[in-house]
């Protein structure tokens, strides 16, 4: 039994953007680091005024990422790919299904009956975020709906989406699920280096005090 859990492409893209910066920023340079979290605040204050397609080329620059824009999208519609190559294979499940508790279909296929009222353990909590869908009505703008989706119609009609749906009119952005967010995930990926770090040096102390009694 195999389970592809697939969200909206759209919502992919955004929610990968804010949590996978410790991964691609150079946090030695905090210069670099506070001019990417500088994009998502005036993002959160006006978010009409960048896109998304802006926010991503102005990270690869920064990162040295140059395939970066490319490489989100086609990560987000990994599910299309999947399906159209290997559909018979695996057992497709709406991320709102997930969101909603909705396990009747996925219990059907796996034969058992799957309980509701679950949590995120807690060594896992850093990852989630808003626990919502459509958030991507709020950042996308219409260059982003023409890249993300417009181009790529085929892949979220297999997938149930609409690629011609449009963002809200009216835009709202709260930092906690984007700069303050955003922040909390490099500060976490920093103290953990902080921490290996310190237990290397740690590690090479030990060695060196019982190198020369291994010598003597």
């Amino acid at each position: 039994k195999r389970v592809v859990i697939f969200r909206d492409p759209r919502d992919n893209i955004v929610s990968r953007l804010v949590f996978m910066l410790p991964k691609i920023l150079p946090l030695s340079e905090p210069r670099k680091v506070e001019a990417v979290l500088d994009l998502l605040r005036r993002k959160e204050s006006e978010p009409g005024s960048l896109s998304v397609v802006d926010i991503i080329r102005q990270i690869s620059r920064v990162s040295g990422r140059e395939d970066l824009l490319a490489n989100m999208r086609a990560n987000a519609l990994l599910p299309a790919r999947i399906k159209r190559e290997h559909e018979g294979a695996f057992f497709f499940m709406p991320y709102d299904d997930l969101v909603a508790e909705n396990f009747a279909p996925l219990s059907e296929y796996l034969g058992v009956p799957i309980g509701t009222g679950f949590a995120v353990d807690q060594k896992h909590a850093y990852v989630v975020r808003s626990k919502e869908s459509g958030g991507w009505r709020h950042w996308f703008l219409d260059e982003d709906v023409r890249y993300f989706a417009t181009e790529v119609a085929e892949d979220y009609r297999l997938l149930g989406f609409d690629p011609e749906e449009m963002p809200a009119s009216e835009r709202r952005i709260a930092p906690e699920t984007c700069s303050r967010y955003a922040q909390a995930q490099i500060e976490r990926v920093r103290e953990k280096r902080r921490k290996q770090r310190a237990a290397r040096r740690e590690r090479e102390r030990a060695w060196s005090r019982s190198a020369p009694a291994a010598a003597g």
